[in-house]
Parts: C-alpha cells; structure tokens; sequence
C-alpha cells in the first residue's frame, strides 16, 4: 500500500538528513512563517465518522485519506445489534435504479456490501467490526446473516 511504501521512503530519507546536518553537509534554512501557518484539526472520533449525505466521492476519499490509521467508521445496525464498524476500501458506484437510494440502506449483491446513499453506492471491500481483525466485504458476508432493514448511520 501507499502507506507502507512511504513508511520505507520516509525511514531512509530521514537517515540521510540526519546525517546530512550532523555533517554539516546540509545546511538548514530559517522559514518565513508570517501569515502561512495553517493548522488542520486534530483527528478524533467525530471528525472521523463517515456522513451518509455527503457524495459517494467525498466518503471513497475520507475513507481512503483515513486508512489503515485512524480508519474511517460508522455504526452498523443489523437486527437489534449495532456495532462500530471501520471501512478501510471502498469504491464509488453510480445507482442504477432510484429504489435503493435510501441513505445508509445495506444491500448484498454478488458477494458485495454495497451502501446505499443519495448520489450512488459506496462499494466495502475492507472493513473491521469493533473488537475484530480486518477482513474482506465477502468473508464479513459468509460470517454474518443481514436482514433486510440493515442499515449504517
């Protein structure tokens, strides 16, 4: 993954620059701050929970910008259980049909998770149940009976 490949890059170059300036073959340059420090928001849970309004695009790429750390999450209610619930990959869908495009509604499709939102299908292919390991859209699907009215929110 992207993660692990800049895991190594980032490793071997920080080697390099350390030794760069205890050498003093890298000689450090002072910014200039004034008016260019941006602060992002620290991550915590309730920046990263997924919102089911927003577009399919906008959730594939929250999704994709929080994994494998933090995660972004969500709540499964399946039956009188609901369990927290991270999606680690997924894939935008464009909606075939306006039926299913109530917000949040999980369908199983030719071994897919797919969720239902307002502009498209949100495609699982990754996800982690609170408390479990990783696994694939399609084994959570063999191990996990879902009714009809199984939903995110």
């Amino acid at each position: 993954s992207l993660y692990n490949k800049l895991s190594k890059v980032g490793a071997e170059l920080l080697v390099k620059t350390i030794e760069g300036v205890f050498n003093e073959t890298i000689k450090p340059i002072k910014q200039n701050l004034e008016n260019k420090i941006m602060l992002a928001p620290k991550l915590n849970s309730e920046n990263t929970r997924i919102d089911w309004g927003e577009s399919v695009s906008k959730i594939v790429s929250q999704i994709r910008g929080l994994s494998p750390k933090p995660g972004a999450w969500t709540i499964m209610k399946n039956g009188h259980n609901e369990i927290r619930m991270k999606i680690l990959k997924a894939v935008g869908k464009k909606s075939q049909s306006s039926k299913n495009n109530i917000r949040g509604k999980i369908v199983i499709e030719n071994g897919e998770l797919l969720i239902y939102n307002d502009s498209g299908i949100t495609n699982c292919v990754i996800i982690q149940l609170e408390s479990k390991r990783e696994m694939t859209a399609k084994e959570l699907i063999n191990g996990l009976k879902f009714d009809e009215n199984s939903h995110v929110y």
